[in-house]
């Protein structure tokens, strides 16, 4: 296994963790926004971007779909 490969284990199984523990939430809280929000982006009045803090491992890769 290559090392990106068992990093990105590693990441997994702490993701998963994570994803678990807030499994079953029905609304949005300020500790489910901290912990999967990395940033909002406001780039006018009708356009916002969220950047999440965890990636799929295609984008840990490097590959790029555009």
């Amino acid at each position: 296994m290559s090392e990106l490969e068992h990093l990105a284990f590693q990441d997994k199984a702490q993701e998963d963790d994570v994803f678990t523990s807030f499994a079953g939430a029905t609304e949005l809280t300020a500790e489910l926004a901290g912990t999967f929000i990395k940033e909002i982006l406001v780039s006018s009045p009708t356009e916002i971007e969220i950047v999440w803090k965890f990636r799929d491992v295609f984008d840990m890769l490097g590959n790029d779909n555009g």
